[in-house]
């Protein structure tokens, strides 16, 4: 297999690694940048976005390199070509649609019909969801449900990659190592024809990775995003309906970790808050990180780090099937790995805390990260100071708030500064605005609590509830006052003297 496969992983690398730089050129004479927007993107400068191109179009010079091969090509059933006939008519659909999103506008719901009809034309060709093997608890078989379940994975998968690029090389990053995992996976269960495929997926996003890594010249795009997604739900359903081959949808899944838990807890986020399920947000996982003072790079080997974890325990699955203890020590392990997830987004939502009790307070954690967003959403909507010194008020009261200064330098540049607060002990609330013809522009400041302990109950106990160390509240002043940056309010409210 290796002897076929050198010619065309090859060609399929070195032709992204050619493509990609062209693309860049050519998405800013079309307009196809991704523009910064303050309440929804990390980068400061417009970029081109339409790197997926590349990235399929490799692919599909590879697929054809590798079929043309006679040695190759005698190895393949005739099942295995339609059912890739159905996986490229529908790679090809998903292309259309994502770049057309890049160049222009698809309303979620269009993008959703879309992949619901995508994902159909995969059950057809054979490449379906009818069963999977759990350990501990046996094969569990879909039946009369294999076509919803088959469109809810594919859909699902393809939109937590979409939802995952967020920051330079994450996406593509993430969906090399599932691609590999697969690789392993099918290498071993003798799915010569699969690895292959995956192979040649990985050497075209190494090669668009060079140019995606922080900082990024070119980004995926939907383009790229959904056709990576769509490619990770097929591989991981094909041939998985035969009893040997039962444990690719739930190695897929561990790999899958950090995508699928953060659409998942973006879901029930915006459910919590009442918002649209569609609605964009700067409050995933990658953002949160971002946010609590790391550097792009480090957020991104941090779930880098998260996905190989994931694969090692979804591996240690499937070769350890039937083993009571490999089953018993990959439970143990998707436990303590959700678990150290969880923990991580909902501490880089709030001050990042220390203290290791504070990793035990999830629920009240993810309250705490609630409360913080929903702050954030209300500074972009008030005209005046005073509003916003009631908003932070009266959002961080469950916090035994006890203090809010707000500091104005003038116009006059005397370097003057006025202290206004509601009085009371602790640490103030900080932010710098000047005012220049009774308005005021608000710059990153640094915003403190209280310095004092919070005792909480945690089953039947009392917990001692540390707030943050200084360095750590100016990293939470940033995630907070991100979003209002050189924000434009009104000095005072109608009325004021």
């Amino acid at each position: 297999m290796l002897k076929d496969l050198l010619l065309p992983l090859s060609v399929v690398f070195v032709t992204s690694l050619l493509v990609t730089p062209r693309l860049i050129g050519l998405a800013w004479r079309i307009g196809a940048l991704d523009v910064p927007r303050r309440d929804l993107k990390v980068h400061d400068t417009p970029t081109p976005r339409i790197g997926g191109v590349a990235v399929a179009l490799s692919f599909f010079i590879g697929y054809l390199i590798l079929i043309s091969s006679t040695t190759f090509f005698k190895g393949i059933s005739v099942g295995m070509i339609h059912e890739s006939r159905a996986f490229l008519i529908g790679a090809a659909g998903v292309i259309v649609l994502g770049f057309y999103d890049d160049i222009s506008f698809a309303s979620p719901w269009l993008k959703l019909t879309v992949q619901m009809l995508l994902a159909g034309i995969l059950y057809s060709g054979g490449i379906r969801l009818t069963g999977v093997s759990i350990p501990a608890l046996g094969s569990l078989e879909f039946g009369p449900w294999s076509l919803l379940v088959t469109v809810l994975w594919v859909v699902g998968v393809m939109n937590a990659i979409n939802l995952i690029d967020g920051l330079d090389g994450l996406c593509a990053g993430i969906s090399i190592l599932t691609l590999l995992t697969l690789t392993v996976l099918g290498t071993i269960s003798g799915l010569y024809f699969h690895s292959s495929l995956a192979l040649l997926l990985i050497a075209s996003v190494t090669g668009f990775l060079i140019y995606n890594f922080p900082p990024a010249r070119i980004f995926l795009g939907d383009s790229g995003s959904l056709f990576l997604g769509y490619s990770l739900a097929s591989f991981s359903v094909w041939k998985a309906d035969s009893s040997e081959n039962t444990m690719f949808p739930l190695v897929a899944a561990c790999s899958l970790v950090v995508p699928l838990g953060d659409t998942t807890l973006a879901v029930i986020r915006r459910l919590v808050q009442g918002r649209r399920v569609f609605a964009g947000d700067m409050d995933h996982i990658h953002h949160r990180l971002l946010f609590s003072g790391l550097s792009q790079t480090r957020a991104v080997l941090i779930l880098y780090l998260f996905t190989m974890a994931g694969s090692a325990v979804g591996i240690l699955f499937a070769v350890g099937k039937g083993s009571f203890l490999f089953t018993s020590l990959s439970l143990a392990l998707i436990v303590l790995l959700s678990y150290l997830f969880i923990s991580l987004y909902v501490a880089c939502g709030t001050a990042l805390a220390t203290g290791f009790f504070r990793l035990l307070l999830l629920v009240e954690l993810l309250r705490e990260g609630i409360i913080y967003s929903g702050l954030a959403e209300k500074l972009k909507t008030v005209r005046h100071l005073r509003e916003a010194e009631r908003a932070v008020s009266a959002s961080l009261r469950p916090w035994k708030f006890v203090s809010l200064s707000l500091v104005e330098q003038l116009a006059a540049g005397n370097g003057a500064e006025n202290n206004e607060g509601n009085g009371g002990a602790g640490h103030p609330a900080r932010y710098l605005a000047t005012e220049t013809n009774g308005q005021v522009r608000v710059r990153m400041g640094s915003l403190s609590l209280p310095l004092r302990e919070v005792d909480l109950v945690f089953e039947g106990r009392v917990v001692p509830y540390f707030l943050a160390s200084e360095k750590k509240r100016a990293r939470f002043a940033n995630f907070l006052f991100k979003s209002i940056e050189n924000t434009v309010w009104q000095a005072n409210e109608p009325g004021a003297v």
